[in-house]
């Protein structure tokens, strides 16, 4: 059975992480991303934006590698989530976070989220239940995003993570 989601701490400097990803996209042409709703504080729809195929230091993704005890098996996509941005409604993923269609490569795969800014509660559902999981910098989270239906919610300053995929059943 697959569970539907594991948190560990980041092995390296979290803080020496956040200076190389905020210096790297400091003068990034973010895209825009309308698939899935986000809400803000006033509940009105908004939008987020990534930065596909972004290149990180292998010194980093050794130390996520070895956090995790799994190989990346995706490019790493950055997200940006803007001031505001509070809540994201619940779904179920049925393609990478880049929007492209891969058919089954990503089937069972798990999504790895790196907090980089700012804080959120990760919701899962199972059946009937719910559960809450916090992350924020430090943190890894993998989530089966594409099994089980979640949700987010943020804290109001804003979101920025690295998001990629590993294949937990190979190393």
């Amino acid at each position: 059975m697959t569970t539907p989601i594991h948190k560990v701490k980041y092995e390296g400097d979290s803080n020496e992480l956040v200076e190389f990803v905020t210096e790297a996209t400091k003068d990034q042409k973010w895209i825009e991303y309308t698939a899935g709703t986000w809400f803000n504080t006033s509940n009105d729809t908004c939008c987020t934006y990534y930065y596909e195929k972004f290149t990180l230091d292998n010194k980093y993704k050794e130390i996520i590698e070895n956090s995790i005890g799994y190989k990346i098996i995706s490019d790493i996509s950055v997200w940006y989530y803007p001031k505001g941005t509070v809540h994201f409604q619940k779904h179920i993923d049925d393609t990478p976070y880049t929007g492209v269609d891969l058919g089954d490569a990503y089937t069972n795969k798990y999504a790895c989220i790196i907090p980089i800014y700012g804080e959120c509660n990760l919701n899962v559902w199972e059946e009937y239940s719910k559960t809450t999981t916090p992350y924020s910098i430090g943190d890894i989270v993998l989530l089966a995003n594409q099994k089980y239906y979640h949700s987010a919610d943020c804290t109001d300053i804003g979101k920025i993570s690295l998001h990629c995929y590993i294949d937990k059943h190979h190393d």
